[in-house]
């Protein structure tokens, strides 16, 4: 026990370690998609203050003569220090602010637009586009003094052609990389539980070796034992005939087989063989099963066509009888109460075989602990039938499980897988 704990210890520390690693992978995508977001930003202001200061140069010489060598400048204009437009093309703004040089560029989708100042004293030759004289025109002519001579706004907007697609790549491989790291987590995940499921059905495979091979000793001799019992109990029936002794003699009988066949079921669970495993039509089987319980068994419309399994006739007789039996008997007080019993196909290769009581139910804290060796709630009971039964369920290629009912009382559920060829 001590060593499973320390099993789900170190594998509970592995996945801590893996998630912190998958957490820091994740921080450093982001940080790597905000860095690249910021380096493309910073090339298209680069790209986008060139273009101005290309632009200002050709105004200054008096060669813009036309725009057609740029074909994603959407907006370009000219302005005095106090915003005043001096040349506009295309969009550009009638005025702009004074301290809009100090704001940093403006991105809409792939449209980035931008104010920088810039200084120079070139003349005023004759300038084209649609150039609109206004009353500061003097402060062109005359500008202010200032430490490096004139400085002039200017304003552009360019179309950046890659620069949303660019964005697109970049955040689609970094939504890429985050599924493909979560979903190598939640692998991860799965895989460290299927582990531990693993291990622990090791575990338990061993432990059941053990007693299996201490089981098989005892039983070997406790039955001798018994047999010498049950022979003297006969003879005492016999010499007390006329007594009334001979109740208590067979009441000792009574016993002594009831031994038997607790031995001889703690052999059957033991052994792990899956015995011997045939074509079974579920749908004639079950409503066979069902005459054997007269009323008390109420037996659900069989679907069509009929439903073939492969599994061992007693065994599936062994466990339809514990959950019938275990359903009747948490029902013991309701008088004419029956037990519910259906076949439905959940899955094209499994089947379900539902046993339904209305007795108390079972706590969600024993949920799987009834399953367990030698554990009953019941005074006369053993402890082996639900054992017994997930045992054969599972040696079968199937699972057993149970669900609570509303309105009171319990399912137990009998999965098993369709034998391969229907209608065998």
């Amino acid at each position: 026990m001590i060593h499973q704990l320390n099993r789900r210890s170190e594998t509970a520390a592995a996945m801590a370690l893996l998630g912190l690693i998958a957490l820091l992978a994740l921080g450093g995508i982001f940080v790597a998609v905000v860095q690249e977001r910021q380096r493309q930003q910073l090339i298209a202001e680069y790209r986008a203050f060139q273009l101005a200061a290309e632009l200002q140069q050709a105004f200054d010489r008096g060669s813009l003569s036309s725009f057609e060598k740029y074909p994603n400048l959407l907006a370009f204009g000219i302005y005095t220090v106090r915003g005043t437009s001096l040349y506009r093309y295309g969009n550009a703004p009638d005025y702009i602010h004074p301290e809009a040089p100090q704001n940093p560029p403006v991105i809409s989708g792939d449209v980035i637009s931008l104010v920088r100042p810039f200084g120079g004293g070139g003349a005023m030759r004759g300038r084209i586009g649609n150039f609109r004289p206004n009353q500061d025109m003097f402060e062109m002519i005359n500008p202010p003094p200032m430490a490096m001579g004139m400085t002039r706004l200017v304003f552009v907007s360019y179309r950046l052609s890659a620069f949303r697609r660019g964005l697109y790549i970049l955040y689609g491989a970094a939504i890429l990389i985050a599924s493909a790291l979560f979903g190598a987590f939640a692998l991860l995940v799965r895989l460290a539980k299927s582990l531990d499921q693993f291990r622990l059905q090791e575990a338990r495979n061993r432990e059941l070796v053990a007693l299996g091979e201490a089981a098989r000793t005892l039983s070997h001799e406790i039955k001798n034992p018994l047999g010498v019992l049950k022979i003297q109990t006969a003879l005492l029936q016999k010499q007390l005939s006329d007594s009334e002794l001979v109740k208590n003699v067979r009441i000792m009988e009574e016993e002594i087989d009831r031994l038997g066949v607790l031995t001889d079921r703690l052999r059957q669970f033991l052994s792990g063989s899956e015995g011997d495993p045939e074509p079974i039509n579920l749908n004639q089987f079950l409503s066979d099963f069902c005459l054997r319980y007269d009323k008390r068994l109420a037996l659900a419309p069989l679907s069509t066509p009929p439903v073939f399994i492969r599994i061992d006739r007693t065994h599936l007789n062994q466990v339809l009888d514990n959950l019938v039996q275990n359903g009747l008997e948490s029902m013991a007080r309701a008088e004419g109460a029956t037990v519910e019993l259906e076949l439905k196909q959940v899955h094209p290769a499994r089947v379900h075989i539902l046993v339904s009581d209305r007795g108390s139910g079972i706590p969600e804290s024993l949920r799987e602990r009834v399953y367990d060796l030698f554990y009953t709630t019941k005074t006369t009971g053993s402890g082996l039938g639900l054992s017994i039964s997930r045992r054969y369920v599972e040696l079968a290629g199937g699972r057993l499980f149970h669900q609570n009912r509303e309105g009171g009382g319990t399912t137990f559920i009998v999965e098993l897988p369709l034998a391969a060829e229907q209608g065998v």
